[in-house]
């Protein structure tokens, strides 16, 4: 078996790709470590939406990873927090093959194996909660590899958010709504979720509103309350349509999936902020903030 390391090639879903990182694959490059609070940081490790696609016709797939910290939670599977999806294209469509299955910080695992030697187009998800220290692919002697880069010309669709963003509580890291999305939209999906961090922060609207941007989703509801919602939505859209005097910024309301039909106060306090958040997309509208 070769064993071929992936820590430099390019990746999907990484904003500011070529700028300076303390680790290959962290959301947010030095540059802002001293503009974000130190949650957003240290979440911002966490390899959320990011994926590295190559070709290869060995006829087997092994996978090898290190991750930062081994997180774990009593509410999330390993798989999801710090696991890898691999996926094949295949006619013009991403398919699920399997997934890299964590047991320490230290990982092996290999996802297929017994394949014809044919060249075919694989994308490795990265960890959703977790970071990566070490990236490997391990092959068949003599297989060819070749990275496949990312359009260089493709707008990307951006996500601020909460702890369901970042891919709470998934499975495994290509079941997250961002990385569907993107597999469903051949687009490129920044994921800015924070978990327990989704709070409407200028400084976050500072950031993304310097990406090529096609499209910003700003779901930080489950992160706030009402009076932040007053005091923090307008100016975080304000900021970004200073830069991005077009671009369509969608806000998306709290679902209704909690205990709300049992507990009267959380169904008052869910239905209060979402008749906030409408009452602020009243007041965008008056202000001629359009899209």
């Amino acid at each position: 078996m070769e064993i071929h390391s992936l820590l430099h090639y390019k990746s999907s879903g990484l904003p500011f790709p070529e700028s300076k990182r303390e680790h290959p694959f962290d959301r947010l490059p030095e540059q802002f470590r001293k503009k974000v609070r130190k949650e957003v940081w240290d979440l911002s490790k966490n390899t959320s939406g990011i994926s590295i696609d190559f070709s290869t016709n060995s006829s087997f797939i092994e996978l090898h990873w290190e991750v930062l910290n081994n997180f774990a939670m009593n509410h999330m599977p390993n798989t999801g927090i710090k696991g890898l999806d691999l996926y094949i294209k295949s006619k013009n469509q991403w398919h699920y093959v399997g997934t890299g299955i964590p047991e320490s910080k230290q990982n092996k695992h290999r996802v297929i194996q017994n394949m014809k030697p044919e060249n075919r187009d694989y994308r490795i998800y990265l960890p959703l909660y977790d970071g990566i220290q070490n990236l490997e692919v391990g092959l068949e002697n003599g297989s060819n590899l070749k990275e496949i880069a990312k359009s260089q010309h493709s707008k990307s669709i951006i996500f601020y958010g909460t702890s369901i963003t970042q891919g709470g509580c998934a499975s495994r890291p290509g079941a997250s709504h961002t990385n569907i999305i993107s597999r469903e939209t051949n687009l490129e999906c920044l994921n800015f979720g924070f978990s327990g961090n989704g709070r409407l922060e200028k400084n976050i609207g500072e950031i993304i509103s310097q990406l090529d941007a096609r499209l910003y989703i700003i779901e930080c509801m489950q992160n706030i309350e009402q009076k932040t919602l007053q005091d923090k939505l307008i100016p975080l859209i304000k900021l970004i349509r200073k830069v991005k005097k077009e671009i369509p910024i969608v806000l998306v309301n709290e679902p209704m999936f909690k205990n709300e039909y049992l507990d009267i106060e959380v169904r008052k306090n869910l239905i209060k902020k979402n008749q906030q958040l409408k009452s602020e997309y009243v007041k965008l509208k008056s202000l001629n903030i359009s899209n």
